[in-house]
């Protein structure tokens, strides 16, 4: 229960934050208020239960093993810089609430850095990194965590067209996961109009259950040959072998997916007059419509649904895009239906979440 309290009292004071930027209340009040938010943030990742995320248990007894000078066969998957923060821990005998307090606290201080210039979002995308999952992969998924928020930092480099600073960027982040790798051809991206109604039209395109079968096939062929092709790749061939990639039989989706897809709607509906706007974020939204077609189409694929967690992270910002730009009356009602049905998608998730115990 404490857990359930703990966490909803974060998304509370992110959201009474917002509120109080809104009607004009001093900007030190805000800003403490952000601060506590934080605080209590990475103190729920400290000192929650570490049975609390799947793979996190695992993670933990890794840690200790290394403390007591014990061998651990995980060492030998781990990414270098991740393995060489983990040594400097181990080496002065730090425990591993030390150890991984310090890695949120990283993670979010990259989050918090690529966010700077939009501070005015802050409250929002507090309240966001519940809504998108973020938060809650995160309790698992510590160390592709990392390279996500590396990542999401990166993304300004590629507004500012600074590709020797991006690609610096993600090869610090693939230091973390490997995976990062695969997020070099997106300096690119920016190239690409947003092209709204096509858009939209695809989204609800892929929502289609026949599409996704044949497109599903198509890409388990693409992604054996170009693993085959590219060896920096042959770590992620055990998914193929053990056959991850395509699981079979019908994934359950239940009211949890209607609700998402619910939210990302809404969002994509929103697009074109915050876009009017400000163009400039403009990459966030076509790595979000990316994020919402690939997770459409291949909920059921491991190894993909892994990457688009990469494109997910720009939920933060259009997320809270499309609830700060609500100037007519219409448009805040729809952010009222937005906020309440994220409300009810993260009680569901906490819910799932407090299983594990």
């Amino acid at each position: 229960m404490h857990y359930f309290l703990w966490i909803n009292l974060t998304i509370l004071l992110s959201i009474l934050s917002f509120l109080l930027k809104k009607i004009r209340i001093s900007n030190y009040l805000i800003n403490t208020h952000i601060l506590i938010t934080i605080v209590l943030l990475l103190g729920f990742y400290v000192f929650r239960d570490i049975k609390l995320g799947s793979d996190f248990q695992g993670y933990v007894s890794h840690y200790d093993m290394l403390l007591n000078n014990e061998f651990s066969i995980l060492a030998k998957e781990k990414e270098y810089l991740y393995i060489f923060l983990e040594k400097i821990f181990v080496f002065f005998n730090l425990p591993y609430e030390v150890f991984y307090g310090f890695l949120y606290t990283i993670i979010y201080i990259f989050i918090f850095k690529a966010t700077n210039k939009y501070y005015f979002l802050s409250p929002l995308i507090v309240f966001s990194i519940f809504v998108g999952g973020f938060f809650f992969f995160s309790l698992s998924g510590v160390r592709q965590s990392l390279s996500i928020a590396i990542f999401f930092y990166s993304i300004t480099f590629i507004i500012n067209k600074n590709i020797i600073q991006y690609i610096l960027m993600i090869f610090f982040a693939s230091l973390f996961h490997l995976s990062a790798i695969v997020l070099l051809p997106l300096y690119f991206i920016n190239k690409i109009k947003y092209y709204y109604k096509l858009f939209l039209f695809i989204y609800i395109l892929t929502i289609i259950p026949q599409i996704k079968f044949y497109i599903n096939i198509f890409v388990e062929i693409l992604m054996k040959k170009t693993i085959e092709l590219i060896p920096l790749l042959s770590p992620y061939l055990n998914y193929l072998e053990t056959n991850k990639v395509l699981q079979n039989g019908d994934t359950s989706l239940g009211f949890g997916f209607v609700l998402m897809q619910l939210i990302n709607f809404i969002i994509l509906i929103r697009a074109k007059s915050i876009l009017s706007v400000n163009h400039y974020f403009k990459v966030y939204y076509i790595l979000f419509f990316i994020s919402c077609t690939m997770y459409n189409l291949f909920y059921n694929v491991e190894l993909i649904t892994r990457i688009n967690i990469y494109f997910n992270i720009s939920f933060l910002i259009v997320f809270s895009l499309t609830i700060y730009y609500s100037y007519t009356k219409f448009q805040q009602i729809i952010s009222l239906f937005l906020i309440f049905f994220s409300i009810i998608l993260v009680q569901g998730r906490i819910n799932a979440l407090l299983n594990y115990l």
